[in-house]
């Protein structure tokens, strides 16, 4: 059976729609189905031309030290999942971040991936050896915000008060709902 030029073109589109359904799916099902956790931030890259109205932040749960990894090598690229505690109103990065989906129960994970300030592929292999304390950038897919067009840009200098209210499930995945700043929903 041979593709018209109009069947393939509609097997593209199906496809395209399928992929953002698949995303759109993905967020609901986190939203729906897991905790909101508050996490404080601070913008890095508060503006870019080609991509729109959005902000990058910085998480204090981005940057964890080498000694609270529970395995070695720590290699960039390696998923991890980083136990999240309580303390008053934030939530903190715990120590033992594990490289296996931990078990339901009553501490929150964040899923995420090592960015930098690992091992490169193919780097050292001996699994004896314990890691030099060093800070490891983790990232969770939560660090882009993007502003509605025209309601603003971004806020700049008035970052010092600012936290986000993530929804974190218990798989580990994570969405970003809201930001605040000096506790008032921004934008």
């Amino acid at each position: 059976m041979t593709l018209t030029r109009q069947n393939k073109f509609f097997i593209a589109l199906a496809f395209q729609l399928l992929v953002i359904f698949a995303i759109m799916l993905f967020k609901v099902s986190v939203l729906k189905g897991g905790d909101d956790i508050l996490l404080t931030i601070r913008p890095v890259d508060p503006r870019d031309i080609l991509r729109g109205d959005f902000v990058t932040f910085q998480y204090d749960i981005n940057e964890i030290n080498s000694s609270d990894f529970n395995y070695s090598p720590l290699r960039n690229g390696d998923t991890v999942y980083v136990p999240l505690r309580r303390e008053e109103k934030f939530w903190r990065a715990s120590c033992c971040v594990i490289k296996v989906k931990p078990v339901k129960g009553r501490t929150v994970y964040l899923k995420g991936r090592i960015a930098s300030g690992g091992d490169q592929a193919g780097g050292n292999t001996d699994s004896f050896r314990k890691p030099s304390a060093r800070m490891i950038r983790v990232v969770y897919g939560i660090e882009d915000y993007f502003i509605p067009e025209g309601s603003g840009s971004a806020p700049g200098q008035r970052f010092d008060n600012a936290y986000a209210r993530v929804t974190v499930d218990e798989s580990g995945r994570a969405v970003l709902k809201k930001i605040y700043i000096d506790g008032e929903p921004w934008p």
